[in-house]
């Protein structure tokens, strides 16, 4: 892989997650299951080192609040692929349950930015289960910050051979060198992710690393 110090363009996002609204009634044999979310912002389907979890609102029931802020920063240009996602959990005796999710696209937030950055605003976002259904709907205020800027180094992964075939295989994912080219490295983005493995679909599963394991490597 070759290495190249670039000069990047950000922005910070201050993120404050209110509530969740409209919830269907998330119990276990007629126990109400206390929820949290986590937030993160990935970018080509891996995540950042930044996420969040909020606390655990155990009072609110189908009607959750937690007004809880958050600091990220996101990249100005228009052409980085970056996805906030909002997960809402379930508390259980045996791990979590996943009660919707939200994906926002960086570059919806980012419209009507100045140079000055971006006042406060509140928006809502329905909440969908893994099935697709409507679970009520997530609200949170952002404001985006003046912009500036930071060398990252960024590798860049050579050409390889893809079984294009198989992408959605397992021997696919491993054949089109996910894991080989850094596809976990934040700076590798135009090997794996530009038409490779990441963004073939195999690994889109919550990120790389993650994906693969769990889902067809």
């Amino acid at each position: 892989m070759n290495d190249r110090t670039e000069i990047i363009g950000f922005r910070t996002l201050d993120l404050t997650l209110i509530s969740a609204k409209g919830l269907k009634n998330h119990s276990v044999f007629g126990h109400r299951i206390d929820a949290y979310a986590v937030v993160s912002i990935t970018r080509n389907r891996f995540q950042l080192p930044d996420n969040f979890q909020t606390p655990v609102d155990k009072i609110g029931g189908t009607e959750l609040q937690w007004n809880y802020a958050m600091k990220f920063k996101v990249e100005e240009a228009p052409t980085a692929k970056q996805t906030l996602v909002i997960k809402l959990k379930g508390v259980r005796m045996f791990g979590s349950k996943k009660l919707g999710e939200v994906k926002v696209p960086i570059k919806e937030l980012l419209e009507g930015v100045t140079n000055e950055g971006k006042s406060m605003q509140f928006v809502s976002y329905q909440l969908r289960k893994t099935s697709g259904k409507i679970n009520g709907a997530v609200s949170f205020s952002y404001k985006l910050g003046e912009k500036f800027e930071e060398p990252v180094i960024m590798c860049y992964a050579p050409p390889m051979q893809r079984n294009l075939r198989n992408f959605s295989s397992s021997d696919g994912c491993r054949d089109c060198g996910c894991r080989d080219c850094g596809c976990h490295d934040s700076g590798c983005f135009d090997g794996c992710f530009d038409g490779g493995c990441c963004d073939g679909g195999c690994c889109d599963g919550g990120g790389c690393d993650g994906g693969c394991d769990g889902n067809c490597c």
